[in-house]
């Protein structure tokens, strides 16, 4: 009598070997799939879970479809932008994997190529400025009345959901109340604030496609509030998966313009770290956009699509995240190849007012959107390697698990290492003063301006 397989949920297996990985594994797994750092093991373990059961509904999505989308969005009256990514499903479905039979046999498994590699498609890039794009205000200072603020979300909600035929989720940049060291909350700060909770509700309150697909059965306590299809996304989040690992070295050509005697190779440190100016983060996110777009150029210049394109270290160091179709080929090339120094903003297609032409909130769409595609291929790949004994727990699954975290975490260091490289200057060129920010130089150099 051949032996019954009962597999666990993905959830569930992935609450089993989250519980038998240490504190360290499970830190780094949290950034890998875009869950929030806990404090403790447990903690972490639970927030993975959240993350985790957002992510397996969009591979819900993906297999039932056949493909999944995303648009991200990064909201604002004069710099409103948003991307939109489809990633097409070339994976295992769980029927081909036996996780919905419950009499599963392996001997009957599905073969399929393990090798099919799914890279995102850029399908949209937008910036605008909303009060004139989609309510024809021409003044800077007009007043954010309830009438105003929701038909320009009305509006802008409209066009998303008919013009860019919508999308399976929606994420929208968490807006910060900033003060601008103001004694008091400024007035765009608050139009942003106003303009992000009525698009989320718009977007929440509307019936989409994919509502059915998102009822999938999880198994597992406290998902309930996960099942919406709007996500206020923390960027925070997305500016730790980008850069958190992108290394201080390369930035030793930009401040050896400044007159001091500071030995910069003394206070290097050797570790990884973490970028905290703002002013740095900003430019390190605009060039890692342009060596993205620039890498996906090159695969499809040569005419191949997916990594196979790349030389062995390219594949290593700078891998091919995105794929651009002709249309948006046609449109980058001659912008990069007109100006080196070239700016986002042209690269993009200007049918309504865009406001300044200025390219950091086009660059935290792009890579919001792109890191939610990253955190569901991360989290696929997990899968992958917990549900080889069918979700069941094994010794040698948990170190493959590990052993996973760990590389990833390596593949990301190394991506992010040559982030800086090529970049002369920050974007909007600041002052010595901006980058001391209240302490002098050399007391702010040796504390880095970085934190570990």
């Amino acid at each position: 009598m051949k032996k019954i397989y009962n597999p666990r949920y993905p959830i569930r297996a992935l609450e089993l070997y989250c519980k038998k990985a240490n504190a360290k594994t499970l830190r780094k797994l949290a950034l890998s799939i875009g869950a929030k750092q806990g404090n403790c093991k447990t903690q972490c373990t639970k927030l993975i879970l959240r993350q985790g059961g957002i992510l397996e509904r969009l591979r819900n999505i993906k297999e039932r479809k056949g493909s999944v989308s995303i648009i991200a969005i990064d909201t604002g009256i004069s710099n409103f932008s948003f991307t939109k990514f489809e990633l097409e499903h070339k994976r295992p479905t769980y029927s081909d994997r036996g996780l919905i039979n419950i009499n599963y046999n392996p001997q009957n498994a599905i073969e399929y190529d393990r090798t099919a590699e799914e890279l995102p498609l850029l399908l949209e890039w937008k910036k605008f400025h909303i009060a004139q794009a989609f309510g024809g205000i021409m003044d800077k200072h007009f007043s954010p009345t309830p009438e105003i603020m929701s038909q320009l979300a009305y509006n802008i909600t409209e066009y998303i959901k008919n013009e860019i035929k919508g999308a399976d989720l929606y994420i929208l940049e968490r807006q910060r109340l900033r003060t601008m060291s103001s004694k008091s909350v400024l007035e765009p700060v608050i139009k942003s604030n106003i303009l992000e909770h009525i698009i989320y509700s718009n977007l929440k309150n509307k019936p989409f496609s994919t509502q059915d697909l998102w009822k999938c059965n999880l198994e597992i306590e406290n998902h309930h509030d996960d099942e919406s299809h709007v996500i206020s996304s923390d960027p925070q989040r997305m500016v730790s998966y980008w850069c958190d690992y992108t290394y201080l070295a390369p930035l030793k050509n930009v401040v050896n313009s400044v007159k001091s005697s500071v030995d910069m190779a003394s206070i290097i440190p050797p570790k990884n770290i973490k970028v905290s100016n703002p002013k740095v983060s900003k430019t390190i996110r605009i060039e890692l956009v342009k060596r993205i777009l620039q890498t996906a150029m090159k695969a499809k210049s040569l005419g191949k699509i997916g990594n196979d394109s790349l030389s062995e270290t390219e594949r290593r160091c700078n891998p091919l995240l995105v794929q651009l179709n002709d249309e948006w080929y046609n449109r980058i090339q001659p912008v990069i190849k007109e100006n080196k120094k070239y700016k986002l903003y042209d690269c993009i297609k200007i049918d309504r007012p865009a406001g300044v032409r200025k390219d950091d909130d086009l660059a935290d769409s792009f890579l919001h959107g792109l890191a939610w595609m990253q955190w569901l291929k991360t989290y696929e790949e997990v899968q992958d390697i917990i549900y080889r004994d069918l979700g069941r727990y094994d010794q040698t699954i948990l170190a493959d698990f590990n052993s996973y975290v760990k590389m990833k975490t390596i593949n990301m260091t190394q991506y992010q290492k040559g982030t800086l490289i090529g970049v002369d200057s920050f974007e909007n060129e600041p002052s010595i003063k901006e980058l001391q920010e209240e302490e002098d130089l050399i007391n702010k150099l040796k504390k880095l301006q970085f934190t570990y």
